[in-house]
C-alpha cells in the first residue's frame, strides 16, 4: 500500500478494532465450529487480568509473579478460542437456504468449553452445527442446542471455500486469547519491582565519593 498525503479532512483515520462472535440478547444463531489446521477445535492458556488480559508463566514447578503477586486477578482462569462461521440463512418457498455467512473467532471460558465438549459427546461437532441461544449481550449468556446437520461441512466445494478463509482467522483466534508478556512486562503492569534493583543513591555515601575524588 502506497504512503498518502493528506491534510485534517480525513474522516476514517482510526485502528483496526478486531472482530469476534457475540451473542445478541433475544437472537439464536446457527453456527459451525472450524477446526483449527491441527484438526482440533479449540485453543486456549490459562491467564490473569490487570488493566489487560496476559498469560500466566506459572509452571507445574514454579510459580511465577503472576500467581504470587497479590491483586484482584492473580488467580489465572482459561481462556479458549474457537473459530466459528455464522450463517445468515434465509426462508424462501418454505425451504431454509444459505445467504452468506461470516467467519469469526470465538472467545470463551471454561464454561462454555464445558457446554461444548458436553454436545460433542452425543452430537459431534464435526458433523453438526449448534443453534446458541443469547439471553444475556453483558454477560454472554448462551445456551446450547445441538443441530442435525453440518452445513459448511456438507458440500465439498463449501467445505473447501471456508478452510481456505478461516486460514487468517485462525490467527486471529490464537492471538486474542491473552498477550503473551514476558515477566518483566508482567512486573510491570502489576506495578512490581525486578528483584535485587533498589534506589543506588540510597547505597552510595558521597562523602566517600568525594573523597576517592581529591
Amino acid at each position: 500500500m502506497a504512503i498518502e498525503s493528506f491534510g485534517t479532512e480525513r474522516e476514517d483515520i482510526h485502528g483496526s478494532k478486531f472482530q469476534k462472535y457475540k451473542g445478541k440478547e433475544g437472537n439464536t444463531d446457527q453456527v459451525g465450529i472450524i477446526p483449527f489446521p491441527d484438526g482440533k477445535f479449540f485453543k486456549g492458556a490459562k491467564c490473569h487480568f490487570k488493566d489487560r488480559m496476559f498469560q500466566c508463566k506459572s509452571t507445574g514447578s514454579k510459580k511465577e509473579i503472576c500467581c504470587t503477586h497479590s491483586y484482584e486477578g492473580n488467580r489465572p482462569m482459561f481462556r479458549i478460542a474457537a473459530v466459528v462461521i455464522v450463517y445468515n440463512l434465509v426462508t424462501k418457498d418454505g425451504k431454509t437456504m444459505l445467504k452468506d455467512y461470516t467467519i469469526l473467532p470465538w472467545i470463551f471460558r471454561e464454561k462454555m468449553y464445558n457446554t461444548l465438549a458436553g454436545a460433542d459427546k452425543e452430537f459431534p461437532l464435526a458433523q453438526h452445527d449448534l443453534k446458541l441461544t443469547c439471553s444475556d449481550e453483558k454477560f454472554q449468556t448462551i445456551a446450547v442446542m445441538p443441530s442435525k446437520v453440518s452445513i459448511w461441512s456438507s458440500k465439498p466445494e463449501l467445505k473447501e471455500k471456508v478452510l481456505k478463509e478461516a486460514q487468517s482467522v485462525f490467527e486471529d483466534a490464537i492471538k486474542n486469547i491473552a498477550a503473551d508478556l514476558g515477566i518483566n512486562e508482567i512486573r510491570d503492569i502489576l506495578g512490581v519491582d525486578e528483584p535485587g534493583l533498589t534506589d543506588a543513591a540510597t547505597d552510595v555515601n558521597l562523602g566517600d565519593v568525594m573523597g576517592a575524588t581529591e
